[in-house]
């Protein structure tokens, strides 16, 4: 089941300005993550309970890039079960059940109009 809304995910053009900006506004830095096989460094910042996750991509026409700009990410308790349901509304799976950075496991869908991250903590 859905439990919750963690953060919000937003490609950026300069990961160390966006830092900055974003600390100005009271955030903090909870995690700093790279995928050099994906082509983007990451920070996920925190203010109170809201979160935002900022990906500076090498190459700017990665296609990654179009699937994280805007993603939501929630979190659920049963990240199988969830994935289904997504996958029977038409969605279609990014990246299937794996390994989290930020979470034991994730897995990302989109449809035409939206990606969701799934995290399972």
């Amino acid at each position: 089941m859905i439990i919750k809304i963690d953060h919000i995910g937003k490609v950026v053009n300069n990961l160390e300005q966006s830092r900055n900006f974003y600390e100005s506004l009271g955030f903090r830095i909870k995690y700093y993550f790279e995928k050099p096989e994906h082509g983007y460094r990451a920070i996920y910042l925190k203010k109170g309970k809201d979160a935002i996750e900022i990906f500076e991509f090498e190459n700017k026409s990665n296609p990654y890039s179009k699937i994280i700009d805007g993603h939501t990410a929630i979190i659920t308790d049963n990240i199988k079960s969830d994935l289904r349901k997504f996958i029977k509304e038409g969605y279609n799976i990014v990246s299937n059940i794996r390994k989290g950075i930020t979470a034991k496991k994730y897995a990302s869908v989109r449809n035409k109009m939206h990606s969701f991250e799934l995290l399972q903590k």
